[in-house]
């Protein structure tokens, strides 16, 4: 038990490293689309902040990998004890191949039912993880079978849904459906985003409005903003 907490102990960091890794492109992507090199306008300290954002994503793919993992480490066990030639865990494939068929009938309903993008993404991602997870308990192989391949799974993920993310929200902003409304007070002068001028975010010394008329970014140092509102739309 000791040498396996020690195993997931040892997989933490890499987890870490890897969301970080994403979150620099899911940032660098959504930016350089609207001409900013994110690189020039954000502190070291702010790297590791930077999943944020898509938080729900990470707590997702994490869990799903955390949740799975005593589940396999259980069967095992049983199995050792009882012997595999007892303990088939045909139920279990019933209900893995079951669970396989909703997820791939849910995956496609989310797109004929009208979603919004990022919420569509959302769902994807769970129902991707539901179809893989069953996938290994109805294949039903051994656990180093399935660590191996459930690591390589949600680090994929971990990589992929965080890049789909930020093509999700170019869309939104494309379509004039930004996130959040802001209001603040520049060179005395009051600034709103509206659907022309839309809020693309910020950082802690940099605020970035998209212009849609002229397709320029404007850029405000956050020294000189005062009363600064954001309000969630």
């Amino acid at each position: 038990m000791t040498e396996n907490i020690e195993k997931i102990s040892k997989i933490i960091p890499f987890f870490s490293i890897l969301i970080l890794f994403s979150s620099i492109i899911r940032n660098f992507i959504f930016y350089q689309y609207f001409g900013i090199n994110i690189n020039e306008y954000i502190g070291l300290s702010e790297f590791t902040l930077l999943f944020i954002n898509d938080l729900a994503f990470y707590l997702i793919s994490v869990l799903s990998f955390l949740i799975y993992l005593p589940f396999i480490y259980i069967k095992d066990y049983f199995r050792k004890k009882y012997g595999e030639e007892i303990l088939r865990f045909t139920n279990t494939k019933k209900i893995a191949k079951t669970v396989m068929v909703l997820a791939v009938i849910n995956s496609i309903l989310i797109f004929i039912i009208d979603f919004p993008l990022d919420i569509q993404l959302y769902f994807l991602q769970t129902f991707i993880i539901a179809f893989f997870a069953s996938l290994l308990l109805w294949l039903d192989k051994s656990i180093e079978f399935s660590k191996k391949y459930s690591l390589i799974f949600i680090s994929s993920l971990l990589i992929i849904f965080p890049i789909l993310k930020a093509f999700t929200d170019i869309n939104n902003i494309k379509n004039e459906k930004p996130y959040n409304e802001i209001i603040f007070n520049y060179n005395n002068k009051q600034i709103q985003s509206n659907r022309s001028f839309l809020f693309l975010g910020k950082t802690n010394e940099y605020l970035f409005l998209y212009n849609k008329s002229t397709k320029y970014t404007e850029v405000f140092k956050m020294s000189e903003i005062s009363n600064l509102k954001i309000k969630k739309i």
